[in-house]
């Protein structure tokens, strides 16, 4: 159902408004509130309780943190449970929908009120018992409410519990990587963007026929064209991307088996060099294929959270805020390229992985990932040419 220029219009402006008392609170409260915790004395309870992209993405700070031996818990959805299970303790819950909060500025304004009243009647907490919000799901913040709360600002930051905030926003608004976000709580824990555990793990349990395509295949890259259908390219579009790209290896084409772009494309792309990847695999074993590829390259989603993870990436951005959704390193990302606002940029991953992402500058385009509503005008506006050109120029560089 598309929804009128003036929701757009609406939402846009609610969202500034929200930063904006976001940023106030913060500012009033917390700003100089010191972090009052001893987490190698605590017990931690995550909210990790989203999609696979968001689990892949953290999984490398539970791993630092299984390491210091710090005791903790995420509390994950039906979606994620098989992303972090297999290395952390984990408690399923039941996902929160938005049908299942209750906000409006009114109970903003009360929380606020609450925030004030809270230094003269605090609520108790219990002694070493930690929740972390890597989410922001008001109604958990109810559920542990006695436990020492850390939050990142939110546009409906939920003052009655935070005892901690974090100066930067989960992902509207935000400016820092999510990672990078989550780091900041812990002093000197070292994050490997690739950890030696997840690498271990995908190679004992990949699924051992990719290791005859792997050898078939020699040298390849991977384009990904897989993701939801309001966040991805048209079937035309990845043919352009595809038939342009110059590169004398392999070039192996995968697709989500719920979008099926794959077919269409066999049939009207030719060429010897392309291998189109009909099989279906988990993403474990496609994320140990992407590990022997030279480049892989789709848009940002969950899937492709998991191909780019260990290997050299060109990712995409939409909508999103790609500060916050583009892939961990240490180094500082630099631009390399740019025409108009379409904007390329590098960095070099602690393992010396090279990572790009490609974004196109604008504040309003977020509100179709809010509605989950593909926005044509943002799709037709990507500029394929200049992302073919850039990907070409990674390629023929030694």
């Amino acid at each position: 159902m598309k929804k009128s220029a003036h929701t757009y219009w609406f939402m846009f402006y609610f969202l500034k408004l929200s930063v904006f008392l976001a940023n106030l609170s913060y500012f009033l409260f917390f700003r100089r509130r010191k972090l009052q915790v001893d987490f190698s004395q605590s017990k931690i309870l995550f909210n990790r309780m989203d999609r696979i992209g968001d689990a892949i993405i953290t999984l490398p700070l539970f791993l630092a943190l299984k390491k210091k031996k710090i005791n903790f818990k995420v509390l994950c959805s039906q979606y994620n449970k098989w992303v972090l299970e297999p290395f952390v303790d984990v408690i399923e819950m039941r996902e929160l929908s938005i049908k299942d909060f209750r906000f409006s500025l009114i109970s903003w304004l009360h929380d606020f009120w609450l925030c004030i009243l809270s230094k003269f009647l605090p609520i108790k907490k219990k002694e070493n018992f930690v929740f972390i919000d890597l989410k922001k799901d008001f109604e958990l913040s109810e559920k542990y409410k006695n436990h020492y709360q850390i939050h990142f600002k939110s546009f409906l930051l939920n003052l009655k519990y935070s005892d901690y905030v974090i100066d930067d926003f989960y992902v509207l608004g935000g400016d820092k990587q999510l990672l990078e976000k989550y780091i900041m709580i812990f002093k000197d824990l070292e994050v490997d963007s690739f950890p030696f555990e997840l690498k271990q793990y995908i190679t004992k349990n990949r699924n051992l026929r990719i290791c005859d395509l792997i050898k078939s295949l020699d040298e390849f890259i991977i384009i990904f064209t897989g993701n939801k259908r309001f966040r991805n390219f048209s079937k035309q579009q990845w043919q352009y991307l595809i038939e342009n790209i110059s590169y004398k290896g392999k070039i192996l084409i995968i697709d989500d088996p719920d979008i099926n772009y794959l077919n269409w494309l066999e049939q009207v792309i030719k060429g010897d060099n392309f291998v189109f990847l009909k099989r279906i695999y988990d993403l474990w074993t496609l994320m140990y294929l992407a590990m022997h590829s030279r480049l892989v390259v789709g848009i940002d989603g969950g899937g492709f959270n998991f191909l780019q993870t260990p290997t050299n990436a060109f990712e995409i951005f939409f909508y999103v805020n790609h500060k916050v959704w583009r892939p961990y390193s240490k180094h500082r990302y630099k631009t390399v390229a740019r025409d108009g606002n379409h904007i390329i940029e590098k960095t070099v991953t602690d393992q010396n992985l090279n990572k790009y992402i490609y974004y196109v500058k604008g504040e309003k385009k977020v509100i179709y990932e809010l509605l989950q509503q593909k926005g044509q005008k943002v799709v037709d506006n990507i500029n394929l040419d200049f992302i073919v050109r850039q990907i070409n120029k990674i390629l023929n560089s030694k």
